[in-house]
């Protein structure tokens, strides 16, 4: 068994994150995805959550694009920036995760 606070991976961008750098907030890690019917709402509603708290030293919501979620993250993680910037997502996101067996692990660069 393993804890969030021990995980860490790539950001998109190209830098590693720890996800112990969250522990002590408030943090709704968010599962996104680039080809759902619902992407653009549920982009925009991330936005308007992280909004109002972006200054705030005691919440953060990270983007985890999990693969794969019903193949709704097929795209590259230059796909996902892509997205994430068109919706002017600023909070981390993660690189593409594959979610199979017991543990995340990064699904590659791209």
């Amino acid at each position: 068994m393993w804890s969030l606070q021990e995980f860490s991976d790539e950001v998109i961008g190209g830098h590693m994150v720890h996800l112990g750098k969250y522990q002590g907030f408030l943090c709704i890690v968010t599962s996104v995805a680039s080809r759902c019917s619902k992407t653009d709402i549920n982009y925009t509603q991330l936005v308007d959550l992280h909004a109002p708290y972006a200054c705030s030293t005691r919440f953060t919501d990270p983007g985890l694009p999990l693969q794969p979620v019903w193949r709704q993250q097929p795209g590259s993680n230059a796909e996902i920036r892509q997205l994430s910037a068109d919706h002017n997502v600023t909070l981390d996101m993660f690189c593409k995760i594959c979610v199979n067996g017991t543990m995340l692990t990064c699904c590659g660069s791209g």
